[in-house]
């Protein structure tokens, strides 16, 4: 379902569900001020565009895969735009996203990002950081052949 028509029902169906190749949860201490997780966010997003595409869901806990709860983020709305701004700046070409916001508490918000495949199947590369790429429940790089 396309994430224009998810419902808060929809968020929490993600409770219980194990990450893998389609699905990513980060947790709710990923900070898009910091450098280091704008590039982490860039690599799972450029992993999802590689293959079949996917969700990124910010400010959800897991625990060994699986999600537990959605704590969600402070501040999502200057989240979302530093996570466009970091892929614009990182990622190339840039994949085509459609992200939402879905409120816990008056203090934070759940980012879902739907992430679309390259329409050309092209790999998409983190500047600096290669290719990268979604192997069963983790992004990984591209290995590299002459």
């Amino acid at each position: 379902m396309p994430l224009t028509q998810w419902s808060d029902d929809d968020l929490g169906d993600l409770i219980g569900r194990k990450e893998g190749q389609l699905l990513e949860a980060k947790g709710p201490e990923i900070d898009l001020s910091r450098p280091e997780d704008r590039r982490k966010l860039a690599r799972e997003t450029a992993g999802l565009a590689s293959t079949m595409g996917g969700i990124l869901v910010i400010g959800a806990a897991e625990t060994g895969g699986v999600v537990t709860a959605l704590p969600g983020i402070a501040d999502a709305g200057d989240a979302e735009s530093r996570l466009r701004n970091a892929l614009r700046d990182l990622v190339t070409p840039l994949p085509h996203i459609q992200t939402r916001s879905f409120v816990v508490t008056p203090e934070t918000s759940v980012i879902v990002v739907e992430v679309l495949p390259d329409p050309a199947g092209r790999p998409v590369m983190v500047s600096g950081d290669g290719f990268w790429m979604r192997a069963e429940d983790s992004t990984v790089r591209m290995p590299y052949s002459d």
